[in-house]
């Protein structure tokens, strides 16, 4: 039964809870599979502001977390999300929302996909 995510939008450091998704014991550990990739995301233009952010990480826990992430979620359990951006230009943004969505056996989880934001992207 394998889980994927899949970010819509924009992000910056933010925290999203909502209701665990099941990963059995054979297929491994949601984040360990989401430790490491960055996903580029397209340019935006918002206000006539261009903005270029990738996601640079994506955490995914219960409760406490080792950092490769190999701790497995479990099913009804409250999840936080944390999704990382980086800037290639370094470029502060303003207003950088993210939506997040998931699917259980290719299938889409029942409700519309969860937003945070909007929020102000910062150098680090």
């Amino acid at each position: 039964m394998p889980i994927r995510l899949s970010l819509t939008s924009l992000v910056l450091l933010i925290c999203l809870v909502f209701p665990a998704l099941a990963v059995s014991a054979d297929e491994g550990s949601l984040g360990a599979r989401q430790a490491h990739p960055t996903y580029y995301l397209p340019w935006v233009t918002a206000g006539g502001e261009s903005i270029d952010l990738a996601i640079a990480g994506i955490e995914i826990t219960q409760s406490t977390q080792t950092t490769s992430n190999s701790v497995p979620l479990v099913a009804g359990r409250p999840t936080v999300v944390r999704v990382y951006d980086t800037s290639p230009t370094g470029q502060p943004g303003d207003g950088v929302t993210v939506s997040v969505s998931a699917t259980r056996d290719r299938l889409p989880l029942p409700g519309p996909p969860l937003r945070a934001g909007p929020n102000t992207a910062t150098k680090t």
